[in-house]
């Protein structure tokens, strides 16, 4: 036995066999290097393209927030000037009509994350390498359901200040009320004001000045943070843009 397994043959078999199990070791490792390589370039690719439609995402969003931003400082303003001028506007003057129509200027927050909640509810956020990155979109998006329910309660006192201001005005196209669970919900979009029947009663109507300065200490609040948000996204857009360039 131990002279046949020392013979030439049998080394030159043995070193065949070792030859062609490290060929296919080697084959597998490589194989296997490959396609960790290949699943690397798509994995890569496939966070450059979320990012790529989050920044097409906030880009609406931005849009959006500042024509928010507009309409809540209309109604912002106009509470301001009920407040500063309640003890000297004229009667059913253009000033005070404008002023109460104003009022009901409020809109919701328009926000757009199709593709964050699309990427978190399918686990995927983590092929967004650049981690700084993913934590800020993060914290931008999960800040969003804060920012929302301002809008609404800020909405919600909107309309409790046109509601109880109904009844001392004449419309043309009377706004409509929604039935169901929130009846003083109120639309003015296609309302029209004509006069202010008695001024003076409503200016010494104590619930709806109270509400007039609620709503104007509120809405004040929720510029500052729609602000605060507006900037966020115009930054993270940016840095977006600039590391899916490199």
């Amino acid at each position: 036995m131990k002279s046949l397994l020392s013979s030439p043959e049998s080394r030159l078999f043995g070193r065949n066999v070792v030859r062609d199990f490290l060929v296919v070791v080697g084959g597998i490792l490589i194989a296997l290097w490959a396609e960790d390589q290949w699943q690397t370039r798509v994995d890569r690719q496939y966070g450059q393209s979320a990012l790529s439609r989050i920044a097409n995402d906030l880009a609406q969003d931005i849009e959006d927030i500042a024509g928010n931003l507009d309409r809540a400082r209309v109604g912002l303003n106009a509470a301001r000037w009920i407040s500063t001028n309640r003890e000297t506007v004229p009667v059913d003057s253009e000033e005070l009509r404008r002023a109460v129509f104003e009022l009901s200027h409020c809109s919701y927050l328009n926000a757009n994350p199709s593709e964050y909640t699309a990427l978190r509810n399918s686990g995927t956020l983590h092929m967004i390498e650049d981690k700084d990155l993913l934590n800020a979109i993060t914290s931008l998006y999960e800040r969003r359901a804060f920012l929302k329910r301002l809008q609404e309660l800020d909405c919600e006192r909107s309309y409790e200040v046109i509601r109880l201001a109904m009844p001392y005005a004449e419309y043309s196209i009377p706004p409509p009320v929604r039935p169901g669970n929130n009846p003083n919900w109120v639309m003015w979009s296609e309302a029209t004001i004509d006069a202010i029947v008695d001024s003076d009663e409503m200016f010494n109507d104590r619930v709806f000045i109270n509400s007039v300065m609620t709503l104007a200490a509120f809405r004040q609040f929720l510029i500052r943070h729609a602000e605060l948000d507006l900037d966020r996204a115009e930054s993270l857009r940016e840095e977006i843009l600039a590391a899916n360039s490199d």
